[in-house]
Order: structure tokens, then sequence, then C-alpha cells
């Protein structure tokens, strides 16, 4: 099965019965923390009249909240698996496509939260390259992963602390179902693969500035 195909199939998470926003705050600690953190930092670089795109939107719940506090420029979700369902906003176009068929043109801001992590790492570099030459002078690039630890002893502990906070939430079952439902599909890299990616298609100024266990949130600057 092709990346598309399988970014295309069915997400159980993504109908869950609580809604996939407080799905997603449940299943990541500071999840909304980050996104906090994304709409502030978004202030810093999100022009008037230019473009803002958010890949792999989801529901559109992050983009909608950006949007509110920069409303002067055109806003595009993208979002190729039909199961969420939007946010409705006028101001906000909903694109059902293939995040590498996407062209960023214009761009002020750029977000792509878990949602490269999905993608095979042939194709991230060409993905990050568009996104790069598509940013203005100066754009603001913020991209969240799921990341592989340095070494098998820092994995194990990572993966069992954050399972121990998932059961907080969530029966061993729901744990099991979800993390074999996603066995094949996330291709996570180490910290250090995913930001010598950023620096070859031409990012110089780097900065990880928010973490919880293997997740992690960057902020390039073009």
């Amino acid at each position: 099965m092709g990346t598309k195909n399988i970014l295309m199939s069915k997400f159980s998470f993504a109908t869950s019965p609580e809604g996939f926003d407080n799905h997603i705050t449940n299943s990541i600690r500071g999840y909304d923390v980050l996104n906090e953190n994304i709409v502030s930092i978004s202030k810093y670089f999100v022009e008037p009249q230019t473009n803002v795109f958010d890949l792999g939107c989801s529901t559109g719940n992050l983009i909608n909240k950006i949007q509110e506090e920069n409303p002067e420029a055109e806003y595009y979700g993208i979002e190729l698996c039909e199961d969420f369902a939007k946010i409705p906003n006028d101001n906000i176009a909903y694109l059902e496509e293939d995040i590498r068929d996407t062209w960023i043109d214009d761009a002020s801001f750029v977000t792509s939260v878990f949602t490269l992590q999905f993608i095979n790492p042939e194709d991230r570099l060409e993905i990050l390259s568009n996104i790069y030459h598509g940013l203005n002078i100066g754009g603001g690039f913020v991209v969240a992963e799921k990341i592989l630890a340095t070494d098998s002893k820092m994995q194990d502990i990572f993966t069992s602390t954050y399972y121990d906070f998932k059961s907080e939430k969530f029966t061993a079952k729901e744990i099991f179902d979800k993390e074999r439902e996603l066995r094949s599909m996330l291709k996570p890299l180490p910290l250090e693969d995913l930001t010598n990616m950023l620096y070859d298609v031409g990012f110089k100024s780097i900065q990880p500035f928010w973490q919880s266990y293997l997740f992690v949130g960057i902020l390039a600057i073009k």
C-alpha cells in the first residue's frame, strides 16, 4: 500500500467518540500547550496578504486559532484523510489533497503537526524543500513530530512512561489497538535526522521549542 493510500485509510481515532481534538489532547501530554505555543509563535511571522498553510490540518482546530489571531492573511488547511470533520470557517480554504501535491507559495507561516511522520523518509526532503522555497524570506515553519530516541534504553524509558501516561485516559486494549493501527504507518526519525533534513533544504535557523516524551516541536526560519 502506498503512502497516499495509507493516508486515505480509516483512522479509528479520527472519529473517536470524544472527538479527535479531545482524543489527541488525552494522547499526548502537553498537546494543548504545543498548540498555544504555535499560535503565539505565529504572531511573529504571519503578514497581511500572505498565505498560511497547515499541512495535515485534521479538524482545523490549530489553523482556526491562528486565523483568529492573524485575520489579514489567506489560510489553507490541507488534509487528505476524509474522516476528519472540519471546523467551519469562511476564512479558511480546506483542501482535500496529499501534502506532497500541495504547492506552497507566498507563505509567511507554515505548520505541520504530527503529519510528516506518516510520510516515507524519501519523500520528506521534497516536501520540506517545497515548504522552504514557498516561504517568503523571514517566514516561519513549525514542524511537530514523534521521534526516535538516541538509543534503545532511552527508547524503552520514554515509551514506557508514555504508556503510563496514556493509561490514565485509555484502557490497555485501546492503547494496544491504536499502537497496532499505527505500526505500519508511522515512520519516525531521530531528532538529529529531522533537523539535518531542515538544514539540507536550506533552513539556517532551527530551534526545538517544545518536547513531551518522544514528541517534539521545532521552529525553522527562512
